[in-house]
């Protein structure tokens, strides 16, 4: 099926605040962005824009250092906590022929949760990173295995991101 990895706002001014195992969450990220790059897969990176901590161009709204990214990835700017409310992924996704999303980045209980529901509602195929996506607030480790849970139960395929790996391996 006509698929596409998302990796939601792995920005430097949410990955350096006290995010629940960061590293693990970037290299799992990293993964999926390499099994997707092999494939010629869309790879789309989001970057959040406000006017506060996470300013157009500023040094915490880049991605992350530690992210890997090659140069034919898809940037996507969002002003909207909800991916799908921006025309451009929307765009996207039709001139693509989208089918199955893979979802990744920040923040669990926020843009994670937002897209992966709006894409469940679109008739879209989900597939949840368990691995790589996290959060900042208290319980952040009770708080991104809950939305694992309750993603999960809502019918999004919740998987690891070495599964990626066969998933793609096996689709020649």
């Amino acid at each position: 099926k006509n698929a596409l990895l998302l990796v939601l706002d792995a920005q430097a001014g949410i990955l350096q605040r006290p995010v629940y195992e960061p590293d693990r969450i970037v290299k799992s990220i990293n993964i999926a962005v390499a099994s997707f790059s092999q494939r010629a897969l869309p790879v789309v990176f989001s970057r959040h824009t406000n006017a506060t901590s996470l300013r157009l161009g500023s040094p915490a709204w880049q991605i992350d250092a530690r992210v890997d990214y090659t140069p034919n990835v898809i940037w996507l700017d969002k002003k909207h906590s909800n991916v799908f409310h921006e025309p451009e992924f929307l765009k996207l996704l039709e001139n693509n022929k989208i089918q199955s999303i893979f979802l990744c980045g920040c923040v669990s209980n926020g843009c994670v949760q937002a897209a992966c529901t709006e894409a469940l509602k679109r008739n879209l195929e989900v597939f949840l990173l368990s691995d790589a996506h996290g959060t900042f607030v208290k319980n952040a480790d009770i708080v991104i295995e809950s939305w694992n849970v309750k993603l999960a139960d809502f019918g999004v395929r919740v998987i690891s991101s070495q599964s990626v790996v066969g998933m793609l391996s096996y689709q020649k």
